[in-house]
């Protein structure tokens, strides 16, 4: 009996500092998935891809120098420290691990470098249809009488 009772007290006792380091090294496993993703994909070339569409909007002789003086005054360490801190809440450590697996793989490395082109085409149709649909909701909260027909 003592010996059960000795047992139970060492495991009430245990149980928190266990359970502490497993969410310690659950933690310590996620940052250093992430870690190896921003190794993989690291947050300045996303930034100049992000800068290189934004500068689409100045004429073409104003773009190459817009584009270095918004990257010589981008914090990238601030960006990066907020990219992962969200990877980490969002995202499951076997999420984080699948996501690298997949980045370690040429083919993925490719396949994400083609999502810019993927979304440059679907945006421009989603825009649309929101738009369309906005119009549609307009219309539909308008009253019978304020309606007016375009001949």
């Amino acid at each position: 009996m003592k010996t059960i009772i000795c047992m139970l007290t060492l495991f009430i006792t245990l149980s928190p500092t266990m359970i502490l380091a497993a969410e310690t090294d659950h933690a310590e496993a996620k940052a250093r998935a992430v870690e190896r993703y921003f190794e993989l994909a690291p947050i300045d070339e996303l930034m100049k891809e992000m800068i290189a569409q934004v500068t689409t909007q100045f004429p073409d002789d104003q773009r190459e120098s817009m584009a270095q003086l918004l990257l010589k005054h981008l914090d990238l360490k601030t960006i990066e420290g907020a990219a992962k801190e969200q990877l980490k809440a969002h995202l499951t450590l076997e999420e984080l691990n699948a996501f690298v697996a997949f980045m370690e793989q040429p083919e993925g490395r490719s396949a994400l470098s083609k999502m810019k082109h993927y979304m440059k085409g679907l945006l421009p149709v989603i825009q649309g249809e929101i738009q369309r649909s906005y119009r549609l909701v307009q219309t539909e909260e308008k009253p019978a009488s304020d309606l007016t027909l375009k001949h």
